[in-house]
């Protein structure tokens, strides 16, 4: 009796290991995304058709306490249901050979950020999901101009503070009348000097 329980057992451990190798899934998707607001931001989720049939793409939002809100539904036989208004969907593929789609986030803001989930209904396997993690910053940038009075000869004339939160990695400063002469350094501070046109 022992001996049927362990060989039962191990049966179904390599069978249940069997499955999930035999019918997982390859989907292609972000699994974080950090930006900037403003930005248009591609969140794709595409699989390896060979074999599979996708009949539904459905992607959501989830928010706090795990809730699940709609954005769009794709489903070849029905018109797609869209729930807000500044995105669009790329679908990938079509018929028989659907393998997916590109959920267009247009302009974001902070408000954006959060889980984004792609559930695709396949054939044979079922429903397979996965999720994005969208973080938007938003950038505060600030520049204060200083007027120094320091006589002739070369010598400095103008102060220019640029700052940002979150700090740049460098800062540029672009002159109006010589576009090649771009300034650029790591703390944002740019001393002038006076020229002579």
């Amino acid at each position: 009796m022992t001996i049927l329980v362990k060989i039962t057992a191990v049966f179904f451990i390599v069978s249940s290991i069997f499955a999930q190798g035999f019918y997982s899934i390859e989907v292609y998707h972000m699994k974080s995304i950090n930006t900037t607001a403003g930005q248009n931001i591609s969140l794709p989720c595409i699989i390896d058709t060979d074999g599979k049939s996708i009949s539904q793409i459905h992607w959501k939002k989830i928010t706090a306490g795990d809730k699940e809100h709609s954005i769009v539904i794709f489903n070849p036989l029905f018109p797609l249901t869209k729930n807000w208004d500044n995105i669009s969907l790329d679908i990938m593929g079509h018929g028989q050979k659907l393998r997916g789609s590109v959920l267009q986030l247009q302009e974001v803001d902070n408000w954006a950020s959060g889980q984004y989930m792609c559930e695709l209904t396949t054939f044979p396997d079922g429903t397979v999901k996965t999720v994005t993690n969208l973080l938007v910053i938003d950038v505060k940038l600030s520049a204060s101009v200083t007027w120094l009075n320091q006589g002739a000869g070369g010598e400095v004339k103008a102060m220019i503070l640029c700052n940002s939160t979150p700090s740049a990695d460098n800062y540029s400063l672009w002159p109006s009348k010589n576009k090649s002469s771009v300034l650029r350094n790591k703390t944002g501070l740019f001393l002038l000097q006076e020229t002579q046109d």
